[in-house]
């Protein structure tokens, strides 16, 4: 109604006017009951908010209102549909005003129910508004999505695997292929990985954390053997079956310790490849504009840099 409002260009005397004249059945006697009880003077002379809590307490019981609330508390996006997602939050959240004590808490609500995959870069964009939050979060979807449509993802490892049912692979990259088929959506640099200086690529499009055979030896861990299989893809397009694990790695950032688990396969062009799962754990959140990713600690953020940048700093 409020779009109404703004689009006719109704003055705020008239909006209640405008709204009762579009009144059918049930709702057009008791206005009129009100009306004459109170007499015309008055009703015309109340705004549009008062009418709005009226026709809430008149037809929408509390009972219901608590459940349209809980409804809107425990929402979240399924899987990537934002799009549905943002018209329920839009229609609960008009029933439910007095969730929010102004759009600041409404917009912290909108941006918490978003799926892991843009919820760090959401929140880093810090919206003012929901018309931000919501343009900037389905420009983000549509960012994964044109990623994603060129890089299988993995489904859920599981031990049918080794039996070929038809899971799409996880990608990474070869020799030759990385410094020409990377998304914008990543960073790359030389940062210490168990104390030994890696090249690391940290791509949002990644489906699994791969260390390179060739380095992993630098890494004083014993690998595990996985009871089931991995199909990997390479940038060559050739597929592969890995189920060796380094777990407990340490990745150091400005002095600050990250743990990571690596699977094991031939990489050429980096040592390593951190993924969307590990980057969405920390909450970390790529800039790809200025190459750095941001990742928070405490009350700290700290801010890594790319091969653009020096090793890194901090605030």
């Amino acid at each position: 109604m409020e779009s109404i409002f703004h689009i006719s260009n109704y003055v705020v005397k008239n909006q209640v006017k405008f709204v009762t004249c579009t009144f059918l059945r049930n709702a057009i006697t008791w206005w009129n009951s009100h009306m004459k009880a109170v007499t015309q003077d008055v009703v015309y002379a109340m705004d549009w908010k008062t009418l709005k809590k009226m026709m809430t307490d008149k037809y929408c019981p509390m009972g219901e209102i608590n459940k349209l609330e809980i409804e809107l508390w425990n929402l979240k996006v399924k899987g990537t549909d934002v799009a549905s997602y943002t018209l329920r939050f839009q229609e609960l959240a008009l029933m439910c005003g007095r969730m929010f004590h102004d759009e600041s808490d409404e917009v912290e609500k909108y941006v918490g129910g978003l799926p892991d995959v843009i919820w760090g870069n959401v929140m880093s964009y810090q919206p003012k508004s929901m018309a931000k939050a919501i343009e900037f979060a389905n420009d983000q979807m549509d960012q994964k999505g044109n990623y994603k449509k060129d890089c299988p993802k993995l489904k859920s490892g599981n031990r049918d695997n080794q039996r070929g049912n038809g899971n799409a692979p996880a990608k990474v990259y070869v020799v030759g292929n990385a410094g020409t088929n990377l998304d914008s959506n990543v960073v790359t640099g030389t940062f210490l990985l168990n104390n030994h200086y890696a090249s690391i690529l940290f791509d949002t499009g990644a489906d699994m954390s791969f260390v390179s055979t060739t380095f992993s030896s630098l890494i004083d861990i014993t690998p595990t053997t996985l009871d089931h299989y991995y199909d990997v893809e390479l940038a060559n397009g050739k597929i592969i079956r890995i189920n060796t694990i380094i777990r407990g790695c340490t990745l150091n950032f400005l002095d600050h310790p990250f743990n990571i688990n690596l699977m094991l396969v031939e990489l050429g062009s980096f040592d390593v490849i951190v993924s969307m799962d590990w980057l969405a754990k920390h909450h970390a959140v790529i800039d790809c504009a200025k190459k750095i990713m941001r990742i928070p600690w405490g009350k700290e953020t700290l801010i890594v840099h790319g091969d653009r940048g020096s090793r890194g700093s901090e605030t």
